[in-house]
């Protein structure tokens, strides 16, 4: 779950907007997991998804307002679905994978179909410590710190730098 806000626009028209929380996350089989990212795209999701109940306003302080409005669930229609991975293993974080949302069977076998993703407004508090739960090298800073992280390719530093909306505490984990 994560929690997204906006403020008024700025000088160049601009809304700037912030979100907290982390990366929402399904077991699809055992020990095999889909992660829907967070992302600069996914601060609009509600706005999106919501817009007949907003009345079909957009990025806007009258888009904001209505949204803020509203409660319940609803499909995330498909052109709007967040950015989905998975790792091939578990405990490495060079094994992310994009998911194909049509396609969950080429990452996780026959048979194994995305229906729909949902999206609930809610005033319950948002997520924490499940991914880092799950993704226990995120606490680790042989990985999250160099040399390790850069080491790390490209696509894996981005996917698990949209797990979260803030850089794990690591002054705990340090040997």
């Amino acid at each position: 779950m994560a929690h997204v806000s906006w403020q008024a626009a700025n000088a160049a028209g601009n809304y700037p907007s912030s979100y907290s929380g982390e990366a929402t996350v399904v077991e699809v089989l055992p020990n095999r997991y889909l992660f829907a990212l967070l992302g600069e795209e996914t601060k609009y999701i509600a706005l999106r998804t919501f817009a007949k109940e907003i009345g079909g306003v957009s990025v806007s302080p009258t888009g904001f307002a209505a949204v803020s409005q509203v409660h319940g669930i609803r499909n995330v229609p498909p052109q709007h679905y967040p950015l989905l991975v998975t790792f091939t293993d578990i405990s490495d974080p060079k094994t992310v994978q994009k998911v194909d949302p049509n396609n969950l069977a080429a990452a996780f076998g026959p048979g194994v179909t995305l229906k729909r993703i949902t999206l609930e407004i809610t005033d319950d508090s948002v997520t924490a410590g499940k991914i880092v739960a799950l993704l226990g090298w995120l606490n680790d800073p042989a990985v999250m710190e160099n040399p390790g992280w850069s080491s790390l390719p490209i696509d894996s530093r981005g996917a698990i730098g949209a797990l979260l909306s803030h850089y794990p505490d690591l002054r705990g984990s340090r040997k």
